[in-house]
């Protein structure tokens, strides 16, 4: 029974839209109609009312999420931060995987056993903890030894040119996210998203919803329960009526 009311009210939904023409009343005032009847244009516009505050919440969350998303994936480089996403789980517990882990450089001469350092290796990007370091004749020959946590065996010995910088921080799962829109599938979800916004932005604009005035809406005495009906004038009173205008 209710999924037969939910669709009556979708039918009666965009029967109502392909008739609203560049918001025109649709609610015109008709008979009154029958109690077995449940949707009448009112109504409907009170639904799309509801529905019109939902998308304006809808839209507002994921405005903010969007703001939060380009600050946290790109807005922290301008700050000198680089965002790496955690792959494998070698640095588990401390960066699990699919966690944000955001890297700043790190005067070498600083780093010391037990930090962890992201560092290039292979072509791929790596973040391990520094086992030990082997002090060369000056400075620039410093190198370190690297293994990660879960790890039985080190990843042998890095330079200075290794090193991309130190971890400051990490954002549990944001990993996830950062490699779904950098996708083409995220890029297309989230383009599909944004067109779906637009369409239901420009349908609820075209109805003026907010614009709907009293007048567009039933004679509230046709939906009274009587009490302040207009009474109209029996015989008896009219014909005392005239004799009083005789005399």
């Amino acid at each position: 029974m209710k999924c037969k009311s939910f669709l009556l009210t979708l039918a009666h939904c965009f029967r109502f839209l392909c008739t609203n023409r560049r918001g025109q009343a649709c609610c015109k005032r008709r008979p009154q109609a029958s109690a077995d009847a449940p949707f009448t244009d009112e109504k409907v516009i009170l639904l799309l009312k509801k529905l019109k505050k939902i998308y304006n919440a809808v839209s507002v969350i994921l405005l903010v999420l969007a703001v939060a998303l380009v600050i946290l994936l790109a807005g922290v480089r301008l700050v000198g931060l680089q965002p790496y996403t955690v792959l494998s789980g070698s640095m588990q517990p401390k960066y699990p995987v699919g966690s944000l882990i955001y890297v700043a450089q790190a005067d070498p001469a600083d780093l010391r056993v037990g930090d962890a350092v992201t560092f290039r290796s292979g072509g791929n990007v790596v973040t391990h903890e520094i086992v030990e370091v082997i002090e060369g004749t000056s400075p620039s020959e410093r190198r370190f030894v690297t293994q990660g946590l879960t790890n039985n065996i080190s990843d042998g010995q890095i330079t200075i040119s290794d090193i991309i910088g130190k971890p400051v921080f990490c954002i549990p799962y944001l990993g996830y996210v950062s490699a779904y829109v950098q996708n083409p599938s995220g890029m297309i979800g989230i383009a599909c998203i944004a067109v779906v916004l637009l369409i239901l932005s420009l349908i609820f604009d075209s109805l003026n919803l907010d614009k709907r005035r009293s007048k567009d809406l039933p004679n509230p005495s046709v939906l009274s329960d009587g009490s302040n009906d207009p009474v109209e004038p029996s015989e008896d009173n009219i014909e005392i009526k005239s004799q009083e205008e005789k005399q």
